[in-house]
This record gives structure tokens, C-alpha cells and sequence, in this order.
């Protein structure tokens, strides 16, 4: 019970911060494109699927900076 909390509260933070960076960027690269969709499918995976939900959206919604 407790280790489920922390880790939605973790899993929680971590996306939302990485999305936050993200879209201050207002461009996301191909590894945090990919780093992103695997740490929302935790999330999801959770069962948590509120403001975090929108938050990556938005970050699918923006350009991808190709690195090479």
C-alpha cells in the first residue's frame, strides 16, 4: 500500500517534470520523445491518467527536434 503510493507519487513527478521541461523547450528530441512514452506508460499503467494525460499530449503535439 505505502510502496504503491510512492510510486505513483514518483512516477507522478517524474512526468510531469520532464513535460514541464519539455514543453518550455516548445521542441522535443527523439530520446525524450522515446524516454517520455515509456515513463507515461507507467504511469497509465498505475492507473493514474489525469493532468499527466494532458500534459504528454501537449508534448506529442510539438516538433521533434531530430539529434544526430
Amino acid at each position: 500500500a505505502v510502496y504503491d503510493k510512492v510510486t505513483k507519487a514518483l512516477t507522478h513527478d517524474a512526468l510531469f517534470g520532464r513535460c514541464n521541461e519539455i514543453l518550455i523547450k516548445g521542441e522535443i528530441t527523439t530520446e525524450e520523445l522515446e524516454n517520455l512514452h515509456t515513463l507515461f506508460e507507467c504511469y497509465t499503467g498505475l492507473g493514474m491518467n489525469g493532468s499527466g494525460a494532458k500534459l504528454y499530449k501537449d508534448c506529442m503535439k510539438l516538433p521533434v527536434r531530430i539529434e544526430k
